[in-house]
């Protein structure tokens, strides 16, 4: 088993940019037939691949959808670039 550092983005506190640092475990499949060398940890709010919190995006969502801001005020008040947040608008579909 080894680690590796995951730099995430998360919701703002009092107005500041916050990331979470995860030190994620990689194991390696010692079965020759297991179609995966290596895997990681995953967790609901973290599924794989992604960079920003659930929570942060379901925040980025509601500012667009419920409140009706559009994606670059979204993006502001969540620290976000607007590709980011615009991704992240077509992953909550």
């Amino acid at each position: 088993m080894s680690r590796w550092r995951l730099v995430l983005v998360t919701c703002p506190g009092v107005g500041i940019r916050s990331v979470l640092v995860w030190l994620k475990r990689r194991w390696k499949c010692d079965n020759p037939g297991c179609g995966r060398a290596t895997f990681t940890e995953v967790v609901p709010q973290v599924p794989a691949g992604v960079r920003l919190t659930e929570r942060l995006r379901e925040q980025a969502a509601a500012l667009v959808g419920e409140v009706g801001a559009s994606v670059s005020v979204a993006a502001g008040v969540c620290g976000l670039s607007w590709p980011r947040t615009h991704q992240g608008l077509h992953r909550a579909r």
